[in-house]
């Protein structure tokens, strides 16, 4: 499990954190998101998305799980999230989500590597 990037008590161990400071050098266009659960109870969260830049702009983005698993499919416990319009995840991006006990939550990510200076124009 060390190799693996977790948050625990509401801070990330020192590869969580790694990852926030490339995505500063090295921002990613997101166009998809994998969510991969454990538990049939957490299809019903929403994953909020906040982006705050230096300058005082702030984007939110709301994802409700349950919206992506269709009416035939209630057990699936991976579900694909296309993110429409893609998002930039600078290190300025953070992910909240209410989870239950004793469960998991992984989230990953499909990108294309962005240009910082794309990223700096936005």
């Amino acid at each position: 499990m060390a190799d693996i990037a977790i948050i625990l008590d509401n801070a990330g161990n020192d590869i969580y954190i790694q990852n926030s400071r490339e995505y500063l050098t090295n921002p990613i266009k997101v166009d998809l998101m994998r969510i991969i659960l454990t538990t049939v109870e957490q299809i019903g969260n929403i994953i909020k998305i906040r982006n705050s830049k230096s300058v005082g702009t702030e984007t939110n983005r709301d994802i409700s799980i349950g919206k992506y698993i269709s009416a035939m499919d209630k057990t699936n416990l991976i579900i694909d999230v296309p993110i429409n319009p893609p998002m930039i995840l600078n290190g300025q991006t953070s992910f909240q989500i209410e989870l239950a006990a004793n469960s998991e939550m992984d989230l990953i990510f499909y990108f294309d590597q962005a240009n910082i200076e794309s990223a700096l124009k936005l």
